[in-house]
């Protein structure tokens, strides 16, 4: 895939994790107080991995032809921990929605 067609996937999927991660922060500040620091913990955690992946795929866009590639692998990593650490906090928001669902 070519550089500018690879940056544009990555800014697209990252505007739509802003946006879900906006929306979980949301949902995080209406849960009773006790809940909330675990979740802020969470909001932190994502936002500090999203800023990491936001720097890294600026320096991929600065990067001249010849090592963009060589950025490539440190931008997928960062972008495999934002996933991950995504997906457990949008877990863990629902099994504490069911929890209280069935009290």
């Amino acid at each position: 895939m070519e550089k500018e067609a690879y940056i544009k996937k990555l800014k697209t999927k990252m505007n739509e994790w802003s946006e879900e991660i906006n929306e979980l922060a949301l949902r995080a500040g209406k849960e009773k107080k006790e809940k909330r620091f675990e979740y802020q913990e969470l909001m932190d955690g994502l936002r500090a991995q999203r800023e990491d992946l936001d720097r890294r795929i600026t320096e991929m866009q600065k990067a001249d032809e010849s090592s963009w590639e060589e950025r490539k692998s440190g931008v997928e990593s960062s972008w495999k921990i934002l996933n991950e650490k995504y997906v457990a906090a949008k877990s863990r928001f629902q099994e504490n929605i069911e929890k209280e669902m069935y009290k």
